[in-house]
């Protein structure tokens, strides 16, 4: 990938951070109905699956070195994983704290399987693309 691909990527990988944090600090009492369901699913914790689904993908563009062999490609994505959970896990402790916004483990279990989802793929299309280039 050219120098400029990863440039713009990590570019996209800062205003992703910025509007996670965004989504999970802005006051949306007023606004939206976090309440409702989607395909019986809440709401809340639907959005909190979705905003975390993409991390690891621009991740993977931000840095794309990772992927030229299995052993770098498999501890990459375990940083990834590792690095999304801690920050699913910092945002609901400061969300308990911020008194508008309320601390949920489901939240944080969203937030997992969000991440666990893309970096499956990410592992899965990865390693086919390296075994590929070999053969």
């Amino acid at each position: 990938m050219p120098v400029r691909r990863t440039a713009i990527s990590r570019i996209l990988l800062a205003v992703y951070l910025l509007g996670l944090f965004v989504c999970c600090f802005w006051n949306f009492r007023s606004s939206i109905d976090l309440g409702s369901r989607w395909m019986d699913i809440p709401l809340d914790k639907a959005a909190h699956f979705f905003l975390f689904m993409p991390f690891p993908l621009i991740c993977f563009l931000a840095f794309p070195k990772v992927g030229r062999s299995r052993k770098r490609l498999s501890g990459f994505i375990a940083v990834v994983f590792i690095a999304g959970t801690l920050m699913g896990w910092a945002i609901e402790l400061l969300q308990g704290i911020s008194g508008y916004r309320s601390k949920d483990t489901g939240d944080l279990l969203a937030d997992c399987l969000g991440l666990a989802v893309s970096c499956s793929i990410i592992l899965i299309i990865g390693l086919k693309s390296i075994r590929d280039k070999k053969c």
